[in-house]
């Protein structure tokens, strides 16, 4: 898989065959990028923080989106994934804990069958982002370079045991913390169980 070679925001730049990109160090946002083919439900796109700029607030936003990215007008993609497209129906995004994207990270991310974003981070757990994702038609993938995130690379699919959380919440650990099995509070209320997830620094 690689990054959409028409559909891109306007500070960044590709390279290693279209699987790595790179913004513009002078901006927090125009890091906006699409998938270059739609993907299955259920396939995990996997990818790697390349480069961090701490002094952004944000950071990486993740998403889908059931219109082709190259069937856009010519001031195509905005400047940002929230609120620009997201306020739209088509685009769905979400951002992603800061604290989960040193260098060097590696996460993945995909669309349940019944329209659920999910995404992995480099703690091996998994969280749900958001719901409601149209699955009934092609999707492309949206990756937002954005923040504290200055480039990342396209990854292939690793085969490895995964952690799972079911049915879980945004969450996080602390930079290099070990969190013993016990309940994590979550804004909304809810509880998700967290067992020895480690962050990788």
């Amino acid at each position: 898989m690689s990054f959409h070679k028409r559909a891109l925001g306007t500070k960044v730049c590709l390279s290693l065959g279209g699987r790595r990109v790179e913004r513009d160090r002078e901006t927090f946002q125009n890091g906006l990028t699409f998938s270059s083919r739609p993907i299955r439900v259920q396939e995990k796109i996997r990818l790697r923080v390349e480069c961090c700029d701490q002094h952004w607030h944000g950071a990486l936003r993740l998403g889908f989106t059931i219109i082709p990215p190259s069937s856009s007008g010519p001031l195509f993609p905005p400047p940002m994934a929230i609120p620009d497209l997201t306020t739209t129906y088509g685009y769905w995004a979400s951002t992603v804990p800061s604290s989960h994207l040193m260098p060097g990270a590696e996460l993945r991310f995909w669309v349940t069958p019944r329209g659920m974003l999910v995404y992995e981070g480099p703690n091996g757990l998994r969280y749900k982002l958001l719901k409601g994702v149209d699955v009934t038609r092609p999707l492309w993938a949206m990756i937002d370079v954005h923040g504290q995130t200055r480039a990342v690379l396209l990854l292939g699919e690793a085969h490895e045991r995964l952690i799972e959380v079911a049915d879980p919440e945004v969450l996080s650990c602390p930079s290099s913390s070990l969190c013993q099995e016990s309940p994590l509070s979550h804004p909304s209320g809810l509880q998700a169980l967290s067992r020895q997830c480690r962050l990788q620094a």
